[in-house]
């Protein structure tokens, strides 16, 4: 696999798992802003995570 693949899957499994999680905590809490500003916040985190993977390996999808 080509390390956009990598990228992609890793990105993919991540999401769905968090996902997962915060329905979950959601339906437990019985409440739903928390988990909404929950996810947001791992996706804003995970991206800048995998600018920051890119530019160390010096690759870029795009």
């Amino acid at each position: 696999m080509t390390k956009e693949e990598d990228w992609i899957r890793e990105s993919v499994t991540f999401f769905v798992a968090w996902v997962i999680c915060m329905v979950l905590w959601s339906i437990w809490l019985e409440g739903i802003f928390i988990p909404i500003i929950g996810i947001m916040t791992t996706l804003v985190f995970e991206f800048i995570l995998h600018i920051f993977r890119f530019l160390e390996h010096g690759t870029y999808m795009g």
